[in-house]
């Protein structure tokens, strides 16, 4: 008879899927028992929060194969929901492959007129930097056909989603004043079945030349986003779920409680695998008010989708040179990380190796420079826009970055918006689109039609 050390070496020598069926027979004969244990980055609650329960659930018999017993079944130690511990030998990561890829990003509702601005500059980035890969815009049926035909005329590919709404109130904090009450809808990208991989992208980003290939993230394995905050993952590395939950000092600093995620993803910048049934999936959980997964937040999306992929999936780190955040050092510098400050170093110069510039702060948005004090244009032609680009030049951020100490690099980035969206209005002009002149009637004739008397002839 063999000894031990033989057994070994005989099963070293079998094919893979060959030692997977000869363990688990192994371990059938002599079932092995787990428990859950409730886990979180640091000891500290906040006043009035409990602390995470020290004691594990009961272990019960793991479950391999076949359907699951009350056996298999124990309490998980944070919520007291019923959960069946599945066993499964350690695996690669699965690749998924397809070379049909697109980038997309979402326009909704009928005064997007910002927003319009912004998705003109990301296609302009996207046609210069994007490699010719297709750009997809999703937009509601409320979006001003004036804005698609401008938007299609600039390189984008138009299509319309339905809003994903009636999400739970449980997920916002003061949802009644939420700006991302009708975020959610942004999920509508897992429909987009025609594509194998997409790189969802906001619309308050500026697409420019870094020394790398925005197209490169397409060879990543989806789900893919930034790991927010340290540590940070090297780019390309899976990302432990462990890390979305735990951060070294935000837990502490905003008094989170120990049941809720102090890290986590941003969403603004995702690769992702499209699929209507992950999709369908999460639309149950977000009309469920009392979900158990559910917790109010102030970027209730981006929470939920790193909760939910971190759970049944694996995120994969994309760097920051791919989604940086021109003011996130002073705007958020619990999050602002050592490669960021590689890319900030570069200081009014460029931000040397960013690929991605990100106005995620509501004080930055480029868009804000072609509007007044009383939110009124600045021009409304796009010969004015030559102009316009000169003046703000040379008049300088004024009072628009007050308190802002990198205030002359974050100015340069805006500069940088506004010269490609001077660029796209005039390449707009050659298809007898004024961006500007267009820009006006929309908003004047949105005006109207929100007007109490509006939609009612006007007396004579």
């Amino acid at each position: 008879m063999p000894d031990r050390h033989g057994v070994l070496q005989a099963l070293r020598e079998l094919p893979l899927d060959e030692q997977h069926k000869v363990l688990e027979e192994l371990l059938s004969l002599k079932p092995l028992g787990a428990a859950l244990e409730a886990w979180c980055d640091q000891d500290f609650s906040p006043c009035g929060s409990a602390d995470r329960p020290r004691g594990r659930s009961w272990a019960v018999p793991l479950h391999w194969t076949g359907a699951v017993s009350e056996q298999n079944v124990t309490g998980c130690p944070w919520c007291r929901r019923p959960v069946a511990i599945a066993a499964q030998l350690a695996m690669d990561v699965p690749a998924r492959d397809g070379n049909r890829y697109a980038y997309a990003t979402l326009l909704y509702g009928p005064a997007c007129h910002k927003y319009f601005l912004g998705a003109l500059v990301l296609g302009e980035g996207l046609q210069r930097y994007g490699s010719g890969i297709t750009a997809l815009l999703m937009h509601t049926p409320d979006v001003p056909k004036r804005y698609l035909e401008a938007l299609s005329a600039a390189g984008w590919l138009c299509r319309e989603v339905e809003y994903l709404s009636k999400v739970a109130w449980a997920l916002f904090k003061n949802w009644q004043t939420s700006r991302f009450i009708d975020v959610f809808t942004k999920l509508r990208v897992l429909e987009q079945e025609d594509f194998d991989k997409v790189l969802f992208l906001d619309l308050d980003l500026l697409v420019r030349d870094g020394g790398e290939s925005l197209a490169k993230l397409f060879h990543l394995r989806p789900p893919a986003a930034m790991k927010r905050g340290p540590p940070i993952p090297s780019h390309g590395d899976p990302v432990p779920y462990g890390l979305i939950w735990g951060h070294p000092t935000r837990r502490q600093g905003d008094e989170l409680p120990q049941h809720q995620q102090a890290s986590g993803i941003n969403a603004g910048v995702m690769l992702l695998q499209p699929s209507k049934s992950v999709l369908h999936e999460m639309m149950s959980e977000v009309h469920d008010y009392d979900h158990p997964q559910h917790y109010g937040t102030y970027m209730p999306e981006q929470e939920y989708i790193s909760r939910f992929y971190g759970t049944f999936d694996l995120w994969t780190h994309v760097s920051c040179n791919f989604n940086f955040e021109i003011d996130k050092n002073e705007r958020i510098p619990h999050d602002f990380t050592n490669a960021h400050e590689e890319v900030r170093n570069g200081g009014s110069v460029g931000h040397s190796g960013a690929v991605i510039l990100h106005f995620s702060g509501c004080r930055v948005k480029p868009w804000d420079l072609l509007f007044d004090d009383c939110d009124a244009l600045r021009t409304t032609s796009a010969e004015g826009i030559l102009q316009l680009y000169q003046e703000v030049c040379k008049e300088g951020p004024k009072d628009r970055l007050r308190g802002y100490k990198d205030e002359g690099r974050i100015w340069d980035a805006m500069l940088e918006w506004l010269g490609q969206f001077r660029d796209v209005s005039q390449r707009l002009v050659k298809q007898q689109i004024d961006v500007m002149q267009l820009l006006e009637q929309v908003i004047l004739q949105t005006r109207v039609q929100s007007s109490p008397r509006g939609s009612t002839p006007m007396e004579g």
